[in-house]
């Protein structure tokens, strides 16, 4: 019911809030009406609700504001909180119960604080939007055909030993390059981990840093999945960007990840040369999971040299997931 109410409420005010928009189920985004968000781009959006316990809760990555939507509409709209307030206290039956102190729950409601504060170390870093073509970020991702609604979620950093140094505190021992930036959010609006993404031939070509210890999962796009639909589970940030509903895990072992009550579809790399991916899509299989068996004429390594080559990603996958025998002996002919 809280849950509900807090929705139906924001959808009221949803038309006030510039740029507000639903991102996925119980995840609803705009500019900051607390702090205005950025006065320099005008398309910077980061203020967000989210499902809490049993509510939705409000938090910004600029401000690093944080509340109820009950301790937001308050502020916002008092007019409308009181009918709001009025809401909350009616029965089963739609009665006001009159046992409750309302005027009290005005004035005293109770505040869910976020015990972890949003991550703001990104702000420092321009996206790779802001970068422009001709510049080393834009034109690699330009290069590797990745979706242009993904270039305000990625960051470029030009040294980076130095910026992680920032705010680990532990001293890298790498010398100074760039890098891309691409942040893991998770459904409350954190980021836990990030990555870094080198530029030429440098290796390692990923670094993964882990930033909040009570992570539920490491996962690149968890924030925007239905988890009504099949969760498709590849291993690469870029990999995920081609597929709905993905998520990236930072790590071959697709198969360890798994969403309680979701039904997923592992897409591992083109790779039946590589005895360790071979022996995790096995396991996989055994396990009953759905799971794609690349065709024979696919030569190419992952999504996104697959799409580079001109393939229909969406479809090759949609064509080649098995489970059960049919994947055994699919795998059992791939692996020849």
């Amino acid at each position: 019911m809280s849950l509900w109410l807090d929705e139906s409420y924001l959808k009221q005010i949803g038309y006030r809030l510039e740029g507000f928009k639903p991102l996925n189920t119980h995840v609803f985004n705009c500019r900051c009406p607390i702090c205005g968000d950025s006065s320099k781009k005008q398309s910077k959006r980061r203020g967000y609700f989210f499902e809490g316990k049993d509510n939705l809760m409000y938090a910004c990555h600029n401000c690093q504001a944080n509340m109820s939507f009950a301790h937001f509409i308050k502020d916002f709209d008092f007019n409308l909180y009181k009918q709001y307030a009025l809401e909350k206290f009616k029965d089963n039956h739609g009665r006001i119960d009159t046992t409750s102190k309302i005027d009290e729950f005005i004035e005293n409601f109770p505040v869910k604080v976020i015990e972890e504060r949003f991550n703001s170390f990104y702000d420092g870093l321009p996206t790779v939007a802001e970068c422009r073509p001709g510049h080393i970020a834009y034109d690699l991702l330009k290069s590797r055909k990745i979706p242009r609604k993904f270039y305000d979620e990625l960051f470029y950093c030009d040294n980076f030993p130095k910026w992680t140094e920032s705010f680990t505190g532990k001293y890298s021992t790498l010398s100074e390059h760039p890098r891309i930036i691409i942040p893991f959010w998770d459904n409350n609006g954190r980021s836990p981990y990030f990555q870094g993404r080198s530029f030429g031939k440098l290796e390692p070509r990923y670094f993964t840093y882990k930033i909040l210890e009570d992570s539920d999962y490491k996962a690149f796009g968890i924030d925007k999945i239905d988890r009504h639909d099949i969760v498709n589970v590849v291993e690469g940030p870029f990999d995920s960007m081609f597929l709905g509903n993905c998520v990236a895990v930072a790590s071959s072992a697709l198969n360890k990840f798994h969403i309680p009550g979701c039904k997923h579809r592992y897409i591992f790399d083109n790779e039946k040369r590589n005895k360790d991916i071979c022996s995790l899509m096995r396991d996989t299989i055994k396990q009953g999971k759905s799971i794609v068996i690349w065709p024979a004429y696919i030569k190419e390594k992952d999504l996104n040299d697959m799409v580079i080559a001109g393939y229909d990603v969406e479809q090759l996958v949609a064509e080649n997931t098995f489970n059960g025998l049919a994947a055994q002996l699919k795998f059992n002919e791939w692996v020849k």
